[in-house]
């Protein structure tokens, strides 16, 4: 695939006008890493586990602290945050790397879950890389016969 830029230059800090989109449980208890960030310093507010929130918007890949939601119903909230992207053009999104922590996703499932989503969203290194990559990959499979992964 190629050489990405290192996890630690996607790193948004306090001050950046771009809407933090971090990892979340749906119960909003931001008790650590991105979300204890956006808890601490962009105003996300506790007991919010979805949407727009302060400076960030929580969207959930664990259904509360610790303990990961499957992918299909990570995809759901995904699908929620790309329509809200679409309907606010005018704003612009920092996607943290959210799902490939506590969650324990790989980048590449997290990738293809965000594939389509709209230009005002910024994606961590690589990610759109492995969007054009499952694209080819599911074209050659449709092309050949054989039924979509995905």
């Amino acid at each position: 695939m190629g050489k990405t830029t290192p996890p630690h230059t996607h790193i948004h800090k306090k001050g950046d006008p771009r809407i933090f989109v971090f990892g979340s449980n749906r119960q909003g208890i931001h008790l650590g890493g991105a979300a204890a960030y956006a808890s601490r310093d962009l105003r996300a507010q506790e007991g919010v586990g979805e949407g727009l929130s302060g400076g960030s918007y929580a969207l959930p890949t664990c259904s509360v602290p610790g303990v990961p939601l499957s992918l299909d119903q990570v995809r759901v909230h995904v699908q929620r945050f790309m329509s809200f992207a679409v309907a606010n053009l005018h704003l612009r999104f920092f996607v943290s790397a959210l799902g490939t922590g506590i969650a324990g996703f790989s980048e590449e499932d997290m990738a293809v879950l965000f594939d389509g989503c709209p230009g005002n969203c910024d994606l961590p290194p690589g990610w759109r890389e492995v969007q054009a990559l499952d694209a080819v990959i599911k074209s050659a499979r449709v092309r050949d016969g054989a039924e979509p992964h995905r």
